[in-house]
């Protein structure tokens, strides 16, 4: 399954929501986030729930405001769990 929610000015507190979902769900497969305003504290809810996901293989994040603190983050996240995440 795959669900697209870009362009919807999403900001930290949505996508924080969004990844608490992503902890119990097994459906989603591709999730589309791009041109939305996620920073670094929204990266850190998406890499702890995605420490737990073993089904969503690809995250889009294009044009949203991640730093070195939200990028550290989703890296170490595959480093720790050898997260299958394509991009």
């Amino acid at each position: 399954m795959e669900i697209d929610l870009s362009y919807n000015q999403i900001r930290d507190k949505r996508a924080e929501a969004i990844a608490y979902y992503l902890i119990s769900n097994a459906t989603i497969e591709s999730l589309y986030l791009n041109r939305n305003h996620i920073s670094d504290k929204g990266m850190e809810a998406f890499a702890q729930a995605l420490a737990s996901n073993t089904v969503l293989e690809t995250l889009y994040l294009i044009n949203n405001q991640i730093g070195e603190r939200g990028k550290k983050a989703l890296y170490g996240l595959g480093l720790r769990y050898g997260c299958k995440i394509r991009r």
